[in-house]
């Protein structure tokens, strides 16, 4: 869909993983001059009509890193427990960071270029980046917000982070090692 709506494309020779995709994103969004980067998953559970309502932090210079939140706006999934990680994991980032998150784990963001030039060196995570990006660029001194957003069924696709109990664990290990890190 991508290439025929005439967007830049990238295509690894390999699975290497949603944080290795993001991160040759980034690069490529930094090396070309890009002001800002949106990035949201192919799943469907984000609506591309809210990237304004994503930027406009960015663009009036309130934050340099917007997060959507579905907590803030709508959640239209009906899994219990994903909803329970979604509180349970912003408060255990807001009491490593300092952060009044609601949504730490939304792969639906606006960054400022210069704020990912400073912290994609330090970006390690092929799975569970959102909670790396986040927590190194609060500890880095950069402003992040949150704005809501509808956060709707999956429409496409099966997540490749496991079931709940292996996907709350692994979520758990990255903010955890993300934070001894940036200490």
């Amino acid at each position: 869909m991508a290439i025929e709506a005439g967007a830049v494309t990238f295509v690894l020779p390999v699975n290497l993983g949603h944080g290795v995709a993001l991160r040759v994103g980034y690069d490529l969004c930094v090396s070309a001059g890009a002001q800002f980067v949106v990035t949201l998953d192919a799943d469907g559970q984000n609506d591309p009509a809210e990237v304004e309502t994503m930027l406009e932090p960015l663009v009036s210079d309130t934050a340099d890193f917007v997060v959507a939140s579905r907590r803030l706006g709508e959640d239209r999934t009906d899994d219990r427990f994903r909803k329970a990680g979604v509180v349970f994991f912003a408060a255990m980032i807001n009491l490593l960071t300092g952060a009044h998150l609601t949504d730490s784990s939304n792969g639906f963001r606006a960054l400022r270029a210069t704020m990912l030039s400073d912290v994609m060196g330090r970006l390690e995570q092929d799975q569970y980046q959102t909670a790396e990006l986040l927590i190194t660029s609060i500890k880095r001194g950069w402003r992040v917000t949150e704005r809501p957003t509808v956060w709707h069924e999956r429409a496409s696709g099966v997540s490749k982070k496991g079931g709940n109990l292996l996907y709350a664990f692994r979520y758990a290990a990255v903010v955890l090692r993300t934070w001894r890190r940036e200490r």
